[in-house]
């Protein structure tokens, strides 16, 4: 429906109106306004049944054990059937980003300390707290996460 608004502010504000060349549409006239709005709100519930669909096809596929994210996160490089492996150096970083946190160290402190130590990331950036934590916490089924150490306090 925001075309409908945008077009509805455009027209009283600066007198702006649509003419379609290919459809029926001339805001200038109220049967235009309403095929207009009557069309941009069947485009607003086209877009909502993609994001519907889109959402229910992840979440079978991470129910079936599959992978429904955008890149693997660090730690893992995808298998080629729609789900991950573990990267074994990779997996050690993650692993100590574990055993750092459990001694009490911020996302920024364990960070700070990759940086200073140069590991870089998998495109070779620097770490920052949001990184390290989305390393230790990324979005996949729970059996197919690294397998980490659990340190009780």
């Amino acid at each position: 429906m925001y075309a409908v608004t945008a077009a509805n502010d455009l027209s009283e504000r600066f007198g702006v109106v649509i003419r379609s060349v290919t459809e029926p549409i001339d805001t200038a006239t109220p049967m235009g306004r309403t095929i207009f709005a009557i069309l941009a709100g069947m485009a607003e519930n086209e877009r909502f049944a993609i994001r519907d669909r889109t959402a229910g096809g992840r979440a079978e596929k991470a129910a079936k054990g599959g992978f429904a994210g955008g890149p693997a996160p660090y730690g893992y490089e995808r298998d080629g059937q729609g789900g991950l492996i573990v990267v074994p150096h990779e997996a050690a970083i993650v692993r100590r980003m574990f055993a750092l946190k459990a001694k009490g160290l911020t996302f920024q402190a364990i960070a700070d300390q990759l940086n200073a130590e140069d590991v870089r990331g998998r495109r070779g950036g620097r770490w920052h707290a949001k990184s390290v934590s989305y390393a230790r916490q990324p979005k996949i089924p729970r059996q197919r996460r690294i397998p980490v150490p659990l340190v009780r306090r």
